[in-house]
């Protein structure tokens, strides 16, 4: 027989959350001392308000079909 290799370590999301969560932190003091900060937030509103346009035209045509 053959031996099962251990489990994955989960240690590696943990990692990936951690840079990924410095790296946030660190462009907002940036941006926030550069006086960048309201243009970062503007273009997450651009995002969310795309993804808010196509989520109601898919749930439109999702009613208008019944």
């Amino acid at each position: 027989m053959t031996a099962t290799p251990p489990p994955q370590k989960r240690s590696v999301r943990w990692q990936n959350l951690f840079i990924k969560t410095t790296f946030w932190i660190s462009a907002e003091i940036v941006l926030g001392l550069m006086g960048l900060d309201n243009l970062a937030d503007y273009s997450e509103f651009l995002l969310q308000r795309q993804t808010f346009l196509s989520m109601t035209e898919v749930v439109t045509h999702l009613i208008s079909s019944v």
